[in-house]
C-alpha cells in the first residue's frame, strides 16, 4: 500500500531516497498538489467540514495503491507525490488519477453541503531537477503555481 508521511518524515524519506536512487541511476518523479480554494471551503462550511475534506482528499488518493508511491502530508491542504523508480509519464497518469479522484468527490451525503473539491498539481522528476530534494520541491512549486494560474483544477510540468 501506498505509505503516508508528515513533513518532517518526509524530509527523513527523501534525505535516504535520493542518493539511493541517485547511485543506483534510478529516476525519481515528486510532485506537489494542494486544494483549490480551500480557505473558502473552511470559511464557508466550517473546520469540521474542511477536515473531512483533507481526510478525504488522502484516502481517495491512497485507495489508488501503488506501492512505489510515498503521499507526505506539507502542511494545511499541500500535500507531496513520491514515486520511486518512476518515470515522467507515471507520474503524469498517477497526478492525473489523484485530480479525477478528487474531483469525483460527493460531499454533499457526509457533510450536508454540495459542493465542488479540486487540486492543483505541479510535477517534475530528477531528470529535470537533480536529486536536491529543495530544488525538487521548489521547481514542483513553481509548477503548482503554474496550474493554479491558468485555472486550477490540473496539473503541470516543471519546465527549466
Amino acid at each position: 500500500a501506498a505509505s503516508d508521511v508528515y513533513k518532517r518524515q518526509a524530509r527523513d524519506h527523501m534525505d535516504y531516497l535520493l542518493p539511493y536512487s541517485e547511485n543506483k541511476n534510478e529516476l525519481i518523479a515528486y510532485g506537489i498538489y494542494d486544494l483549490d480554494k480551500f480557505k473558502k471551503i473552511n470559511d464557508q462550511f466550517g473546520h469540521l467540514t474542511g477536515d473531512w475534506v483533507i481526510k478525504k482528499v488522502v484516502s481517495v488518493c491512497q485507495s489508488l495503491n501503488n506501492e512505489k508511491v510515498t503521499f507526505a502530508r506539507l502542511g494545511g491542504e499541500e500535500f507531496s507525490i513520491t514515486i520511486r523508480d518512476s518515470s515522467l509519464e507515471e507520474i503524469e497518469n498517477f497526478a492525473e488519477q489523484c485530480r479525477l479522484a478528487i474531483y469525483g468527490i460527493k460531499t454533499l451525503s457526509e457533510t450536508g453541503y454540495d459542493f465542488q473539491i479540486s487540486a492543483s498539481f505541479g510535477i517534475t522528476t530528477t531528470t529535470l531537477s537533480g536529486y536536491d530534494y529543495m530544488d525538487l520541491m521548489k521547481h514542483a512549486d513553481t509548477a503548482l503555481y503554474t496550474s493554479k494560474n491558468n485555472g486550477r483544477n490540473q496539473i503541470s510540468l516543471f519546465e527549466n
